[in-house]
C-alpha cells in the first residue's frame, strides 16, 4: 500500500487525539497486538511493502503528529504498520 494513503487513513482517526493512539510497526502483526493486549478486532494494520516506509511512517506519526509510540523498534523486515487506541486495559511498553 502507499505511504502517503497509510499516512491518511491512520491520520484521519488519530488527528483529534493523537496522544490517545499508539502508531506501531512490526514484521507479526497478530504476535505484537497480542504483546500489547489489543483485540485483534480494535486496529487496523498496513503492509507499507518495506521496512523503510514503515519506519518513515511510524516516525512521522509519533514525532510529528504526536501519537504514542517508539521509533525504535521492530525487528528486520518490520514492514507492517500498526495503530490502536489506547485504553486502561491495553500495554504500550512492550
Amino acid at each position: 500500500m502507499e505511504e502517503a494513503l497509510i499516512v491518511n487513513m491512520i491520520y484521519a482517526h488519530v488527528k483529534h487525539n493523537a496522544s490517545d493512539y499508539y502508531v506501531g510497526i512490526t514484521n507479526s502483526p497478530h504476535a505484537r497486538l497480542l504483546a500489547h493486549e489489543v483485540p485483534y478486532n480494535d486496529t487496523l494494520i498496513f503492509d507499507a511493502m518495506t521496512e523503510l516506509i514503515a519506519r518513515q511512517i511510524e516516525r512521522h506519526f509519533v514525532n510529528t503528529v504526536g501519537t504514542k509510540g517508539g521509533t525504535g523498534g521492530g525487528a528486520g523486515n518490520s514492514h507492517f504498520v500498526y495503530y490502536y487506541k489506547i485504553t486502561t486495559s491495553t500495554k504500550q511498553d512492550t
